[in-house]
């Protein structure tokens, strides 16, 4: 039926009025990572249009890309926007394990802690054992969890080291880990506790106040963890933010994050992941390795072509597994604790994996992500894995809005992206670089940079084989002429034939001062010297 003319003015008057409380009610431009895909507008995600399943996120994911909408940290009302939660006080749980939230789907079994920061310490499929690291100090269960393994998030930042005066520092690093927020407490044993919690069918919200792994009673922790987790087949599927409010807005560098750790049964202790050059496609040319007892954290980092990284109890393709996938991080990590090959889920004796993207955060960051915790042998991981969006594994970079994924080193930047990454190129190390997805190189002979470079007359971009360990090749650079007028241009980036690439994935790229002679002696650093970055992709018009 056709409107009226009054009627049309009504809802051009109902628009308009609507437009402007939800302006007054604040619904300012926030950051969330998806796949690597930082968006900052404002918007709600319509469940009823783009529910929490895989075709829901595909459906919202291309949306968001599309430019059409982005999703915002929570609602007037204060709760979070993924559904209508009615958060729980933390008083609803008073202490010990008997308070362990357990969700089960037939086929695993999840169990959470919210004496502990809401982490995860159960997991498995029903019928087996627990698969998850969480001892007792001592062995004794009056000591108290330890609050640093189970599966849970935890962020690195400066300064470092961190050492607020007037407090006890303790710990491996005695304060020289930096600011360093973890989900389930600290080196102390103090546990964080969740202030808020809600459960709507088989998903669980909570939100949790982190401690300062190493320093004593530390009260001003600066951020706090949310997280939204359900059980889907053999994965416990988790939707994470991070929220950083710090008092003053000083630069540090990236560093590598547990966006999370998981800590196994020793059991688990034989690494595998894909890094081929035919990821999704069920070949089974695998990195696998065992873990050495002791070996310590942190022994090796890896990047893996399908995005997913599992500790089993053997290197038979059959074994049982935990396995970690991200949609957005395609960077890992593992390690050993101990040298008791059968101990049990309560001792110090452990394997270890994470997701390990290096990660650029400002003081009032939100950073959002999501990953799944798997249970099931390579086949089953594989299968869960198939159902997933895929990684996007192309060189697209827009930093008109964002870093999208890159991170500093030894440079500051405005942190204005307006008109793209305006970066200080203050040191002659100075460069930039991304790290978190692997790139497909074959059949890509040419990047394009869209930048404008002042006081600066030559560019190298960098890149790093997947088998690679530390730092990349120093014969894998394309060395690139730019005009240092400050004027934006388009610059071609010439990849064909040079070392590494074009024979399959790589992991890291950077952008860093040329070399001349191979050193950098002919640059007179002055101040000056900027770049503005505004996109980097091998389409020549993205």
């Amino acid at each position: 039926m056709m409107k009226t003319l009054s009627q049309r003015l009504l809802l051009l008057i109902w628009l308009v009025l609507t437009s402007l409380v939800l302006f007054a009610q604040g619904k300012q431009p926030i950051k969330r990572t998806v796949n690597g895909v930082t968006e900052r507008k404002a918007a709600v995600r319509d469940l009823s249009l783009y529910p929490l399943t895989p075709q829901g996120d595909a459906a919202f994911l291309a949306a968001v890309r599309a430019g059409n909408l982005t999703l915002v940290e929570r609602t007037t009302t204060g709760k979070p926007t993924y559904f209508n939660w009615q958060p729980l006080p933390p008083t609803a749980f008073g202490s010990g394990f008997s308070d362990r939230i357990t969700l089960t789907n037939g086929q695993v079994t999840v169990g959470i802690e919210p004496n502990i920061g809401g982490v995860i310490s159960e997991f498995h499929k029903n019928g087996d054992r627990n698969r998850i690291n969480t001892p007792y100090y001592g062995g004794n269960i009056a000591n108290g969890w330890d609050a640093g393994r189970q599966v849970m998030t935890s962020y690195y930042d400066g300064p470092v080291p961190f050492q607020p005066p007037g407090y006890t520092y303790g710990g491996n690093g005695d304060g020289y880990i930096g600011w360093n927020p973890v989900m389930g407490g600290n080196v102390f044993n103090e546990h964080a506790k969740i202030y808020a919690y809600g459960r709507q069918g088989d998903w669980i919200y909570l939100k949790s106040r982190p401690l300062q792994w190493e320093v004593q009673s530390y009260t001003d922790q600066e951020c706090y963890i949310e997280w939204w987790l359900h059980l889907n087949g053999l994965a416990c599927e988790v939707y994470y933010h991070l929220k950083l409010d710090r008092p003053v807005n000083v630069q540090y560098e990236a560093r590598q994050q547990e966006f999370p750790c998981a800590y196994l049964v020793p059991d688990n202790r034989f690494y595998r992941g894909y890094r081929g050059n035919s990821p999704f496609t069920g070949d089974n040319s695998f990195f696998y390795r065992e873990a050495a007892k002791n070996e310590g954290i942190f022994a090796e980092n890896y990047m893996f072509t399908e995005n997913w990284i599992g500790g089993f109890t053997s290197h038979d393709l059959n074994a049982e597994g935990i396995a970690l996938f991200s949609e957005d991080y395609a960077r890992f990590n593992t390690a050993r604790f101990g040298s008791d090959d059968s101990a049990s889920d309560l001792s110090l004796d452990a394997a270890y994996i994470n997701i390990a993207p290096f990660v650029q955060a400002d003081y009032n960051s939100d950073i959002y992500g999501r990953f799944s915790l798997i249970a099931g042998t390579v086949s089953q991981i594989r299968s869960y894995v198939a159902t997933k969006e895929r990684p996007l594994q192309k060189a697209r970079y827009d930093f008109r809005r964002v870093r999208d994924g890159w991170n500093r080193m030894k440079c500051t930047d405005t942190q204005n992206f307006s008109t793209g990454w305006d970066i200080a190129m203050n040191d002659r190390e100075s460069n930039v670089y991304t790290a978190n997805r692997t790139i497909d190189t074959r059949s890509v002979n040419k990047l394009y940079l869209r930048a404008a470079f002042t006081g600066i007359s030559k560019i190298d971009l960098v890149w790093q084989r997947l088998d690679e360990p530390g730092e990349p090749d120093p014969t894998q650079r394309s060395t690139v002429a730019v005009i240092g007028d400050g004027v934006e241009r388009t610059y071609t980036i010439e990849l064909a034939g040079k070392p590494g690439w074009g024979a399959g994935f790589v992991g890291k790229l950077k952008l860093e001062y040329s070399y001349e002679n191979w050193n950098r002696n002919y640059l007179n650093i002055t101040g000056s010297q900027r770049m503005r970055l505004v996109w980097l992709d091998e389409r020549q018009n993205p």
